[in-house]
């Protein structure tokens, strides 16, 4: 077959015999790991079981025990009851999925409209995975970066606008000589924010928006950076401090390198995702007229754009009829008219139609709807995208909403009467007895070092609340002086037996909760457990009943409902199966 020189007659019969040999073996050996395969396949998709029209395939059985395997470390030797316990959970949940569909609450609208977003949501994931994904690529390069980010706190504050243009106008005036604190008075209406200039504490990375943090962490101290586009608007970024953790060993690197790499590639993604849009977005011929005049319609009656449940009817008739099949944006091969404008608008939340209140804004709300719309369009069309895929995945999250439509009818019929709770407080009030209440204040650090010196520096006689803002995490706490406000001794766990004896003015700490969050503790407040009477115990007793009634009420229709769906594990077929080992969970 291969040799196409010529040869003798002898040479010819060894060569053809010696071929012939290894070519009919080769074969017989690849058959047999085809057809291993073939049959692994086969195994692999037999239904182990079934309620309604809910098969439950092998594979799909294997994943969950991986799944769980992972989740509790328990993966060497799954016993058999574990198994089990796994294929009635996902039995369960089916019954469950085949009462709600048996109930038509499929065909609620609410629940017609969730599935729509939700297919929409697959159908974007999808397109983004097969086409945006594939550029993603990490090197070494980049995990060292990461890891030397990792191992950097960062400090800045930012000047935040909502649109582009107000952004670039705030940037010139700093260009301009304007100062920065000033700047973010003027912008800022949070107080903390208003008057620290725009400051947002330490911090790290995951800790921002990407687009954000990749930026930061590319600046110099005293740095002003031009406007950086975010999920929320647009941010002006100066550079404060930079703390970097002084010996980082090449070991540590090689022990971090495998979650480097799916952290690197997250945030990788992400931002090629937004890449993405930012060049799509800018590949459109958008309208400016006709866009000004949509934005007069909204402007002049608020009220039908922001409804909650948008009708796409009702907002469309108050659209000129000469409008109505203008086109918004086009692209050699896309179009966006005023109607699919209007249809956008149905999914897009009632959250986001309301914070619009001026045509810079509505523009880029704009923008956005455009490039979700040419997005599903690509995606419809791209035959490489695998639709049973996506129809699975929408299905398997649809269920979800189904089963959130199932418990709300099952708590529909809890009933706890009051005999029911004066008899658990007879017997076992005790367990309900009303718990010490702290009311804390919190300076969360972003190292156990500078949680070390924000305590030297209090008791040096600086005040907890310029400490707070000094080195705060959390940028929020600062407007209520770090206050969490009264929790349950039994809420901060751990730490909960130090904080026990705590009194009014105390500080503690600093407890090291991971190695990029450690936080420090004022008391505020003490509240003491309460004497065990009925009046203090019965609201806790009355939600424990109502909780025990409700799983009670929720197992007994998911019985009846695998009576009624004929739900059955095959034995025989899980007997057969061979049970592989979450690589995760080998070692």
């Amino acid at each position: 077959m291969i040799f196409k020189m010529p040869v003798s007659t002898a040479a010819f019969l060894f060569v053809f015999y010696l071929f012939s040999f290894f070519f009919f073996s080769c074969e017989s050996r690849d058959s047999a790991v085809e057809n291993a395969a073939e049959a692994e396949d086969v195994t692999r998709s037999v239904t182990v079981a079934q309620v309604a029209d809910f098969e439950i395939s092998a594979r799909h059985f294997q994943n969950k025990l991986n799944q769980f395997a992972e989740r509790t470390g328990q993966g060497v030797n799954l016993s058999k009851d574990v198994q089990k316990s796994i294929l009635e959970d996902r039995l369960s949940r089916y019954s469950m999925v085949a009462y709600a569909l048996d109930q038509g609450w499929d065909r609620e609208p609410e629940l017609q409209y969730e599935r729509t977003m939700i297919e929409r949501k697959v159908w974007m994931e999808a397109f983004l995975r097969d086409v945006v994904e594939p550029q993603v690529q990490v090197s070494e390069q980049d995990l060292r970066t990461l890891f030397h980010r990792l191992n950097t706190t960062l400090r800045a504050s930012h000047i935040q606008s909502d649109t582009e243009e107000e952004a670039n106008s705030i940037k010139q005036k700093l260009r301009n000589g304007a100062s920065f604190d000033e700047l973010a008075r003027i912008h800022f209406e949070t107080p903390a924010l208003k008057y620290n200039g725009g400051d947002l504490g330490y911090f790290t990375v995951d800790d921002m928006d990407i687009s954000f943090e990749d930026r930061a962490y590319q600046m110099a101290v005293g740095e002003i950076s031009e406007p950086v586009k975010t999920s929320t608007g647009y941010s002006i970024i100066q550079l404060t401090d930079r703390v970097e953790t002084p010996a980082v060993t090449e070991q540590q690197f090689a022990e971090k390198k495998r979650d480097l790499t799916l952290l690197a590639f997250r945030q990788k993604r992400e931002l090629a995702i937004r890449s993405h849009m930012r060049d799509t977005i800018e590949s459109f011929s958008l309208n400016e007229e006709l866009l000004r005049q949509i934005w007069d319609i909204i402007r002049d009656d608020r009220s039908a754009y922001t409804t909650d449940g948008f009708n796409e009817e009702s907002f469309l008739a108050s659209v000129p009829e000469s409008l109505r099949s203008q086109v918004l944006a086009r692209q050699p091969s896309f179009l966006f008219d005023v109607a699919d404008f209007v249809q956008e608008a149905r999914y897009t939340t009632k959250k986001q139609r309301s914070r619009v209140t001026s045509l810079p804004q509505f523009r880029e709300q704009v923008e956005g709807m455009i490039y979700r719309r040419f997005v599903l369009e690509m995606a419809f069309r791209n035959e490489s995208i695998d639709r049973e895929y996506v129809e699975s995945s929408s299905d398997e999250t649809f269920y979800n909403a189904l089963i959130e439509r199932f418990n709300e009818s099952i708590r529909e019929m809890v009933r706890v009467d009051e005999e029911q709770v004066r008899v658990v407080f007879e017997e076992d009030g005790e367990f309900f007895a009303p718990e010490l209440h702290l009311n804390l204040a919190e300076i969360p650090f972003a190292s156990i070092e500078a949680a070390q010196d924000g305590r030297a520096m209090i008791d040096g006689g600086l005040s907890f609340e310029e400490v707070l803002r000094k080195y705060t995490l959390d940028i929020g706490l600062v407007d209520r002086g770090g206050e969490l406000g009264f929790m349950a001794l039994s809420e901060f766990g751990s730490m909960a037996s130090e904080l026990a004896g705590i009194q009014p003015g105390e500080i503690v700490g600093p407890f090291e909760i991971s190695s990029h969050y450690v936080v420090l503790f004022r008391c505020l407040g003490r509240k003491e457990a309460a004497p065990l009477t009925y009046e203090n115990t019965k609201d806790a007793i009355s939600r424990y009943l109502e909780e025990m009634e409700f799983e009670r009420l929720k197992q007994e229709v998911i019985e009846r409902a695998k009576k009624r769906f004929d739900a059955r594990i095959f034995e025989d077929r899980l007997a057969g199966l061979t049970i592989e080992q979450s690589p995760r969970t080998s070692n």
